[in-house]
């Protein structure tokens, strides 16, 4: 930025004239080719550049890149704080099913007795087969939902086992 830049360019070209008959001397720009015949053209350019004022403009771009440093920076901060707030709420959702589970679980376990119950009246002719269906359907709804919350609560270890890297 605030040296001189030399450059230095080697060209090699090989021109082939594919026109058919003879024709007189072409002039390209500052190159001329005599007659039709195909040829090598050779160039070697030496050029030297330094900037003597540019207006402000090499502070200015200096400015934006510290600028984009900083906003990179923040976005890299935002980032992380995002990635946190989403392991939180996802071991926010595991607690709470872990809760649900255990709840579920205890009430799945009162509604296999009540089904044993029901089933002992029906056999001593005290309840009919009616309450014996609704005590089945009630344990089996709260199988059901126990099932599902173990399968969630799955989900929410495998997404906590992909942030965080360690195994749950």
């Amino acid at each position: 930025m605030y040296l001189p830049t030399l450059s230095l360019n080697l060209t090699n070209e090989y021109l082939r004239d594919l026109s058919k008959g003879p024709t007189g001397t072409v002039s390209v720009g500052e190159t001329i080719i005599s007659g039709n015949a195909s040829t090598y053209q050779h160039s070697l350019a030496l050029s030297a550049q330094y900037l003597l004022y540019d207006f402000g403009a090499r502070s200015l771009k200096y400015r934006n890149v510290q600028r984009n440093v900083a906003l990179a920076q923040y976005a890299a901060a935002q980032r992380s704080i995002d990635f946190r707030l989403e392991v939180l709420s996802l071991y926010g959702a595991g607690l709470k099913l872990h809760k649900k589970i255990g709840i579920w679980s205890t009430m799945l376990s009162q509604r296999r007795e009540v089904y044993q119950f029901t089933q002992r009246l029906v056999e001593a002719g005290n309840k009919g087969k009616l309450e014996q269906g609704n005590a089945a359907i009630a344990l089996a709804e709260a199988l059901q939902t126990c099932e599902s919350l173990r399968l969630e609560m799955a989900g929410v270890l495998e997404k906590l086992t992909y942030y965080t890297g360690t195994s749950y």
